[in-house]
């Protein structure tokens, strides 16, 4: 099993002084590697800019408390989070609402449930068999 993580997030944030640098230490805090950090004003509503984050080897014993250290800043962001992940069990913790994609094109959307009752393709099917540990697997063994 992998020992280190990567996370990429993407999200509107108010153009002050030091609001990527807030983003960016709490990810450092945790021993993660920030390896590139994009912002643009382009579609962006006047006093924000987006901002794009791309962080590796975060240790995965850690992962949990920054997991809720960046739910915890992105709530109090009162803006949408799209964050760019390929377990369902972390973007369940993040999500109101998911989307698959494969090859650029929405497969399907909704909430954990919806993928594992009700799954549109073969291709979901698939993807929600690969995963390792989903909520609602309580009582199953983990790997």
């Amino acid at each position: 099993m992998w020992k280190k993580k990567g996370v990429q997030f993407a999200f509107l944030i108010e153009d002050r002084s030091g609001s990527i640098k807030t983003i960016a230490d709490v990810i450092r805090d945790y021993d993660g590697r920030v390896v590139s950090i994009l912002t643009s004003y382009e579609h962006a509503p006047a006093g924000y800019r987006k901002l794009y984050i791309r962080a590796y080897q975060i240790d995965r014993e850690k992962l949990p408390q920054l997991q809720k250290d960046l739910k915890a800043i992105f709530r109090s962001l009162h803006k949408t989070v799209l964050m760019v992940t390929h377990d369902l069990s972390e973007a369940d913790y993040f999500a109101d609402e998911i989307i698959l994609m494969k090859e650029g094109q929405i497969v399907q959307k909704g909430l954990i449930t919806d993928f594992r009752e009700n799954p549109e393709n073969r291709f979901v099917t698939r993807f929600i068999e690969a995963q390792h540990y989903l909520p609602g697997d309580e009582g199953k063994d983990k790997p």
